[in-house]
């Protein structure tokens, strides 16, 4: 089966691009590392009175963010990836959408990060769960809620 996937790279060197226009870019940003919280979890992604905010991200977090796409389908890139929490305060121009953050997002992870990105389909190894030849399933009756109930086990109290 082939996925899209995005394959990324961080690195401390710089990388020059000849472009003829600059990309969208915020006209001030403040990245630095979140503090420690309990509740580590990224918050934050919106524009609200010409400023973007984007908390305790990961940088797995900031990449899905800036290239939309399935944290599940970007490989690569450093051990910390997944770890390490940013904090993301930036001033956006006049009339700035919610469209228009995810250029200036990557350049912001490509200037501060030297983050560089690969598009590109392979294939993924997936596990897939079959019936089989005789499945022992039984269609129900229709009758009850449905959902899970959880049953307690032989060493819990009921």
């Amino acid at each position: 089966m082939r996925f899209p996937f995005l394959l990324i790279a961080l690195s401390s060197a710089g990388v020059a691009f000849s472009q003829t226009a600059p990309p969208p870019a915020f006209e001030m940003a403040d990245v630095h590392v979140s503090p420690r919280t309990n509740n580590p979890t990224a918050r934050g992604g919106t524009v609200r009175a010409g400023q973007y905010e984007l908390r305790t991200a990961t940088m797995l977090d900031l990449i899905s963010a800036a290239y939309n796409m399935n944290p599940a389908n970007i490989a690569g890139g450093p051990s910390w990836i997944e770890n390490d929490r940013f904090d993301i305060v930036a001033k956006v121009p006049a009339g700035t959408t919610p469209e228009s953050i995810r250029p200036m997002l990557r350049a912001l992870l490509a200037d501060r990060f030297h983050l560089v990105v690969h598009n590109d389909n392979k294939s993924m190894d997936a596990y897939v769960l079959t019936a089989g030849k005789h499945p022992l399933l039984k269609q129900s009756e229709g009758a009850g809620p449905g959902g899970c109930e959880p049953q307690p086990s032989d060493n819990t109290p009921a």
